[in-house]
């Protein structure tokens, strides 16, 4: 049984820029990751290449530049299903509420839509916000949760964790960091 899950890993941190380095050397580890994911994907079915592409996150236009070859004629897989971000916005808040986090729906809410805010902000580049750290302080920080802007390899897959937790790597510290949502102050437009 081939491993999927470290074919798609290698996909997702695959560094598409090693192109325009000026380093040889990192021109050279980069045509060699290309072709050793080249080699991992030439062994594959159609019924797992697609699995693969449905659980990159690479994104097509990436993936149709330097993978073209072995995604470029499979058939359009079904949409599955997902949760809206509304119903993920509302599932937090009550949780949250219901664990006695807040004491109104109302605040609970409003944590859940900062949360998402600043999550979405994460994935989709460098954040900075500021939360209250356990001793009082406030700490500001400069997070990221994109694929490219750090390198790392997860130990186990893990679950989706507590929504009042919100965890994210900290360009700063070049480590991952937790703060608690219900100690959020702002976050940077």
């Amino acid at each position: 049984m081939k491993d999927l899950k470290f074919i798609t890993t290698r996909l997702d941190y695959f560094d598409s820029y090693y192109e325009m380095s000026d380093s040889d050397r990192t021109y050279q580890d980069g045509r060699r990751s290309e072709r050793q994911i080249e080699n991992l994907l030439s062994e594959l079915t159609e019924s797992e290449l697609i699995q693969v592409k449905n659980q990159t996150t690479i994104g097509d236009d990436m993936l149709n530049r330097y993978f073209a070859k072995f995604f470029e004629n499979l058939p359009e897989p079904t949409p599955t299903p997902t949760k809206s971000k509304l119903s993920e916005i509302m599932s937090n808040a009550w949780a949250m509420f219901k664990n006695g986090l807040f004491g109104s729906f109302g605040k609970a809410l409003k944590a859940a839509w900062m949360r998402f805010k600043l999550v979405q902000n994460l994935k989709n580049g460098i954040a900075r916000f500021s939360f209250q750290k356990a001793n009082g302080e406030t700490r500001d920080a400069i997070g990221t949760l994109r694929n490219g802007n750090f390198h790392y390899e997860a130990k186990s897959t893990g679950t989706t964790g507590k929504p009042s937790l919100l965890k994210y790597f900290d360009i700063e510290a070049n480590a991952w960091r937790s703060c608690r949502v219900e100690r959020l102050i702002t976050i940077a437009a």
